[in-house]
This record gives structure tokens, sequence and C-alpha cells, in this order.
């Protein structure tokens, strides 16, 4: 099966304004990316794992077309387009003077071939999917973190995309509703088949959500090692398969 995404040799290096490290100011360069190889196949969840540092939301930037000065290819197979592709960031990035139902609904407003009406019924029914509905009239203040991420969810799936990116999207709440949310998205996933690409740092949430791991070295990032997670769904994170993997992963972790 053709790869719904690729990246071959990529690298990335910014420029580091701040000086040298002998005290000299001037413009250095800071190594980010150093020739990273990548295939993800449709309908696949995918997770890059790291320390911090490790350019795992730079890999995640340059895959969705947000970062576009890098070395190397990056290719979109299946026909993709930019407007398959939605993103759901680590902070929420809700628009505070829009009600829940009009921040999910931003990712509509340019479809020219859709009424009001239909954009309406699409959207009520990814909030109803994920519990929001009485709440399509509050705004952001008014909800929890875990609510304010499931808008952003909700945002992200209106558009009905064949690629959702995930940076980091559960740190910013408390674990318990962390867990819950993993549920909810591999729910969505599971009826959906979209291709999910997530960074994460956590070793656990990476064996449970994924099929396929990248290991990445601290900076400049290269690709440690490419894991198959070989536990069927659903996962049991407490057997001993689980503990076994995480111990494997956890060793090729680096700070």
């Amino acid at each position: 099966m053709n790869p719904i995404l690729s990246l071959q040799h990529v690298s990335k290096t910014f420029s580091d304004k701040s000086g040298y490290s002998d005290g000299t100011v001037g413009a250095g360069h800071l190594n980010v990316l150093e020739h990273i190889n990548l295939e993800i196949g449709p309908g696949e969840f995918f997770v890059l794992l790291g320390p911090s540092g490790s350019g795992k939301s730079t890999i995640l930037r340059i895959m969705s077309g947000l970062e576009k000065s890098y070395s190397g290819t990056m290719h979109w197979g299946g026909g993709i387009r930019l407007a398959d592709m939605s993103f759901v960031f680590q902070q929420f990035a809700l628009l505070p003077w829009l009600t829940v139902f009009e921040n999910a609904k931003m990712g509509l407003v340019m479809r020219k071939d859709m009424t009001a009406d239909a954009r309406r019924d699409i959207v009520m029914k990814e909030l109803r999917e994920l519990g929001l509905e009485r709440f399509a009239h509050a705004h952001p203040r008014e909800l929890s973190g875990g609510m304010r991420q499931r808008v952003g969810i909700a945002r992200a799936i209106a558009t009905d995309p064949k690629i959702i990116f995930l940076d980091e999207p559960f740190s910013e709440v408390d674990s318990f509703t962390a867990r819950e949310l993993r549920k909810d998205l591999l729910a969505i996933w599971e009826r959906r088949k979209m291709t999910i690409v997530m960074v994460t740092h956590l070793i656990e949430e990476a064996i449970e959500l994924a099929d396929g791991i990248a290991i990445l070295t601290p900076r400049p990032g290269k690709v440690e090692r490419m894991i198959t997670n070989p536990l069927s769904r659903p996962r049991n994170i407490r057997s001993h398969e689980s503990f076994r993997l995480e111990d494997e992963i956890y060793a090729l972790i680096k700070p």
C-alpha cells in the first residue's frame, strides 16, 4: 500500500541569533532535524515519540505544510490536499469571543459548496458525538480544559479530513481527562479510519494509541527506531506485553 505521507532525508536548521558559545554576538545555526525518513500508511495511527527538543512538533508542521523551509522532500500521497487535513493544537487555539458552535464551525466557513443549514447539521453532529451539544452557545472561558480540547477535536473532524495532526493534544489537561480524551479520539478513529499523526512525550500514551511509533533522538532529531506496535486492540496497557514494550521503548529514549 502506498504511503499517504512520506519524508525523505528531511533536515531542518533554525537561525540562532542569540550569539555564539564564546559570547560573541552573531547569527548561528541550530540543527533541529537531521535526515528524517518516514512513511505513514493511509488509516494508520502514527505517533512521534521523543524527549523535549527532539523536533517532534517541527516534523508535524512539515508534514502538514505549515513549515515550508527545510531540506529533503515531503510527499502527500493519494491525492491529498491541504483541504484534506486538520490540526489539533496543544493549547486549544480557540477564539474566546466565539461560541463553542462558532469555533467548531471555523473549518467549514470557506466551504462555498455548503449551505448554512448543512454546516449547522455537521457541527451539531460532531458536538453531540463529543458530548458538547448542550454547550453549543457557551464561550471557551465557561469550559474546562478537557471540554475546550473536545471543541478543538470537533473543529478538526467537522471537515471530514483524511489526515489529522495532533501536537501533544492532552498535555494541558489532568491525567483522568487525558484518559477520557484518548478514548474519544480512538473511538472517532476506529469509526472513520482517517490517518492520525500525533506528537507525544509519554510512552504509555504512544503504546495505547499507536500502530506505528517513531522514536526520536535528542536534538538534532533523528529516527532512533521505528516500532510497529504488536498489541491487539482494544489494548490493556496494564498487561505484561504492554509493560515489556514500555521497557523496550524506555531503553531507547535518551534525555
